[in-house]
């Protein structure tokens, strides 16, 4: 213990004097000796080993009796306040000052450069980019509600939209309240229920490409979203991507025995919504259950010439046709079976659930089928999603991509146990006559290079919480059973009608025997299938509904009587939630109303509306990036100072520094400079050496680095109002 606490490996219960000196013995021979010259070793002291007490007697006599050890003039009153701080006159690897007979030399430092924006050098120049799409829609009849809907659904449902690489899910009948979430980089929408029935919801992953600019991949970010209109059986989403604005529509439209009239009015309000918001149709995407065959074709619009219609199809292809929008699957590009939607009898299928695109749009579109494979995790064969693919190539201005929207790959949850130490201390801080700004840059990708090369995330890994490897093999033996229910049903429907022939042609005997024989064995296979996919289908519910308390009993049998009450409130986080109430369930949908209390229509002017709301609130007045870093910069200027004089026992000691990075909070959320707390957490030895040069400059001068100033404001719902107006939250800044 004392060897680790000496390193700097093990802290300290009780931060005293003695713990202090004994640390701060050990940096000075660090920071002074070469590295492969320092070695800690434990010295066994009065254990009867006869070699260890010849020593210590012969040492003992020779002090008392001889001339060869004598006392040292050592004042260890005068060194006690300075030995922590020693190691400063060898730190110059950690930005540490130039030293003379009376101290250290700390004149300020230099100021940092102007700001230049990033300017791709050349502005004008147009880049070919690659865009993909991929849309899917689906009915899941219920997420949380019996019968259909049941613990676990949502997660299971979650990592299928992740493994088939979908942009968008939309999803019909989820009978759950409005909000959003943001949980496995799936951005989850939910426009909310009435009354515990419909409610349309849309899936974003966040980590899927929706294109490529000079190969590479371009994300979709959270701040992209903008929610412009939603009740219960619609949803209008606006996304301001970088490379593409478009807008994405989920609904659910009244079945076809819902009254004429009951129907045509709300597909006259779902016309009008779209016209009030100026939605542009040739940048318009559709997820829709629409309760309508498609009808006859058009060539334009529906593509089959011999689809089925319904009381619906008019209004329908009357929405098709008011916004131009076509039906991919109709057209020749769709593979396999069309119809999404089955009795729950098994008799009849027809085609309802669509993935509507702009029919300008229709040459970019590469692939339409039924997913089959995504299993909605309900009792029937009831809906099947189907999905659409989009690719084309386009032409943008060029620009240079920044650092954030790369974005840093690495596994958080490694960084414990990633032996980082060896990459953290292998780096030479900036000189002290460098600049703040430069300093911490050069600091901070140091640490995301660390991480990135020490913690690399596993691709193979599966990044599910509750969903097993047993539930996935379950899913794999119900896919079974659906895939040959279905089989046999196309069997027997096709004997059938040959059986029909055959007896209007007025052929009996042998045929019709072997024709009986084989509708028998086909209704046993149904039987058998059917009995499998009902089991398969109960039993994945119900291990789904209990694979969440067996992931809790997992986390409760890690506590032990020293844990953390703050650590075990962040590990049950995840199943229970925030304890604060106001956060409880779902957060706010990224819809506000601007001053006039119509809906803002993109995502930057929902931004700039919260951030004049809370400029007039705190009585702010918004700059520019440009405005911001000179008058930062003339702030330096004039806390800086030719002379300072300042006591070393008045600044506090790296050992004190390490002690503050040691009771950092792990999982605490990253600031601007993305550096998780984590590293200060578990290597707070080195990070402590990393940071203390750029603290002393904070100390010494007031030269504070500007990322390290301020935060970002978050808001916080009051509890009353209504969640679309700015009034009802307050800020708080992370």
């Amino acid at each position: 213990m004392t060897i680790g606490q000496s390193q700097g490996t093990l802290g300290s219960q009780h931060h005293d004097e003695t713990f202090d000196l004994l640390r701060g013995c050990h940096q000075i021979l660090e920071a002074a000796l070469p590295a492969d010259c320092l070695r800690v070793e434990h010295v066994y002291g009065h254990n009867s080993d006869p070699w260890n007490d010849l020593a210590y007697h012969l040492a003992k006599r020779e002090a008392t009796t001889g001339f060869l050890l004598p006392r040292g003039e050592l004042n260890v009153q005068f060194w006690r306040p300075l030995l922590p701080y020693l190691w400063m006159l060898f730190g110059h690897q950690y930005g540490m000052p130039e030293h003379c007979d009376r101290g250290l030399i700390i004149p300020a430092p230099s100021l940092p450069a102007p700001f230049a924006p990033k300017t791709s050098s050349k502005p004008d120049a147009l880049v070919e980019i690659h865009l993909t799409l991929s849309l899917a829609t689906a009915n899941v009849l219920s997420l949380y509600h019996r019968p259909d809907g049941h613990a676990g659904k949502v997660n299971y449902l979650r990592e299928q939209f992740i493994s088939h690489g979908l942009n968008f899910l939309g999803l019909q009948e989820t009978r759950s309240s409005a909000g959003a979430s943001l949980v496995h980089h799936v951005y989850r929408l939910c426009s909310g229920s009435n009354k515990g029935h419909h409610r349309v919801e849309l899936w974003c992953n966040l980590k899927q490409p929706y294109g490529y600019i000079k190969g590479r991949p371009q994300y979709l970010r959270q701040s992209d979203f903008a929610v412009v209109y939603y009740d219960d059986t619609r949803l209008l989403t606006k996304i301001d991507a970088s490379l593409h604005q478009f807008w994405v529509m989920v609904f659910h439209a009244p079945q076809s025995g819902q009254p004429q009239r009951l129907r045509e009015q709300w597909w006259e309000v779902t016309h009008q919504l779209l016209l009030d918001h100026q939605v542009q149709a040739d940048h318009l995407y559709v997820c829709a259950d629409a309760n309508a065959a498609p009808g006859p074709g058009d060539g334009r619009h529906v593509f089959e010439e011999a689809s089925s219609t319904s009381t619906s199809t008019p209004l329908l292809q009357h929405f098709l046709s008011t916004f131009d929008m076509c039906l991919p699957s109709t057209s020749t590009i769709h593979t396999g079976p069309r119809h999404a939607w089955v009795r729950p009898d098994g008799s009849t299928s027809h085609l309802i659930d669509y993935v509507m695109v702009p029919a300008a749009q229709f040459q970019a579109c590469s692939h339409s089928q039924l997913l089959e494979h995504l299993d909605l995790a309900n009792q029937t064969t009831d809906h099947t999603a189907t999905g659409v693919e989009l690719s084309w190539w386009t032409t943008v201005q060029n620009r240079e991509v920044s650092h954030d929207e790369v974005g840093l790959r690495f596994d958080r949850n490694k960084i414990k146990d990633g032996n980082l130490s060896q990459m953290l201390g292998n780096f030479h801080v900036a000189s002290w006559s460098t600049d703040v700004e430069r300093q911490t840059h050069d600091l901070t990708n140091h640490i995301h290079a660390t991480l990135q090369a020490g913690c690399r995330r596993d691709p193979s890994q599966p990044k599910k919480e509750y969903v097993s490897p047993f539930a996935w093999e379950l899913r794999r033996q119900k896919l079974f059973h659906r895939k040959h229910l279905k089989t046999a049903r196309a069997l027997l429907a096709r004997e059938t009608m040959a059986r029909i022939f055959h007896a209007w042609q007025g052929a009996e005997g042998e045929h019709c025997q072997c024709s009986f024989d084989y509708g028998t064995t086909l209704r046993c296979g149904l039987f058998k299938h059917y009995a499998g996919f009902r089991m398969t289908s109960w039993g994945l519910k119900k291990h789904l509904e209990k694979e969440k308390a067996f992931k809790i009993s997992e986390v409760v049998a890690s506590f032990d009587a020293s844990t953390a009450a703050s650590e075990i409130q962040h590990k049950m986080k995840g199943f229970m939630g925030s304890t604060n109430k106001l956060r409880q369930g779902l957060a706010p949908l990224p819809a506000v109303r601007s001053q006039n209390g119509s809906p803002c229509a993109s995502a930057p002017e929902v931004l700039n509306r919260w951030i004049q709301f809370f400029a007039d609130m705190e009585g702010g007045t918004r700059v520019t990036q440009n405005e911001l870093h000179d008058s930062w910069v003339q702030s330096l200027a004039d806390m800086s100072s030719s002379t300072c004089q300042i006591a070393v026992a008045d600044i506090p000691s790296l050992c004190q520094l390490e002690a503050a990075c040691r009771r950092v909070k792990a999982g605490k959320a990253d600031g601007p400079d993305r550096v998780p707390s984590e590293v200060c957490k578990f290597y707070p030895k080195e990070t402590a050496k990393l940071l203390y040069g750029l603290l002393l400059k904070l100390v010494t001068h007031g030269h504070e680095p500007l990322i390290h100033k301020g935060g970002t404001v978050v808001p916080i719902w009051k509890g009353k109002l209504a969640k679309d107006t700015c009034a009802a939250f307050r800020s708080i800044l992370l």
